[in-house]
């Protein structure tokens, strides 16, 4: 079981990846120690992620979220493909997946979520095959969608709610004004729920 770090030293953006980056290349060589610094570094944007979208349900909620998500990415870690994205990123969207079984334990229901696009649904059974086969679609036409936004529109969304980053963090790493971030994810989230609600789609 993890526990709260204390605190941690502030760095640069790219000086945090790069830690992440050797921490994680330790850990997979064995020296699981090393998540440690790992944790360290991405427990407060995973935290914030989860406050973000299910914040409602309270702390002790995003507490076992945040915790049963670093014990998931830790035993699934060498899925994490480096070349297709941050560890951040991947982290949160494990923690989404996390979410809706930790709601399932709390409430009985499935719980599902997509961020900003999509409502959240309360399903009074246990999933059977076709509610996991919808599920499957459901999570296609949602990587779809994402994947068909241009690369200016997925990298806000990757940078400010998949990785947790502020606008002012995004912008700063972008090289962009805080204005243009905001109009550019307006945006693509505008396009993301058209594709989404597109008929014959199958909606999140």
């Amino acid at each position: 079981m993890f526990k709260r770090p204390k605190g941690l030293a502030v760095m640069s953006e790219q000086g945090r990846n790069d830690d992440i980056a050797s921490a994680l290349r330790q850990v997979l060589s064995g020296d699981v120690e090393y998540y440690e610094i790992v944790y360290k570094l991405c427990d407060s944007r995973l935290r914030a992620f989860i406050g973000a979208h299910w914040g409602r349900h309270g702390s002790d909620f995003v507490d076992e979220v945040a915790i049963r998500t670093h014990e998931r990415a830790l035993r699934s870690l060498a899925q994490f493909d480096a070349e297709r994205g941050q560890f951040q990123t991947w982290l949160n969207w494990l923690g989404r997946s996390v979410a809706s079984q930790v709601a399932a334990g709390w409430y009985g229901p499935r719980f599902t979520a997509l961020d900003e696009a999509a409502d959240v649904r309360y399903v009074p059974s246990l999933p059977g095959p076709d509610e996991l086969r919808e599920r499957q679609l459901r999570d296609r036409a949602l990587r779809e969608a994402f994947e068909s936004l241009d690369r200016e529109g997925r990298l806000t969304l990757l940078y400010h709610d998949l990785a947790g980053m502020s606008f002012a963090a995004t912008a700063a790493d972008l090289g962009w004004t805080v204005k243009r971030v905001r109009c550019v994810r307006d945006c693509a989230l505008r396009q993301l729920r058209r594709r989404l609600n597109s008929p014959g789609q199958i909606r999140p």
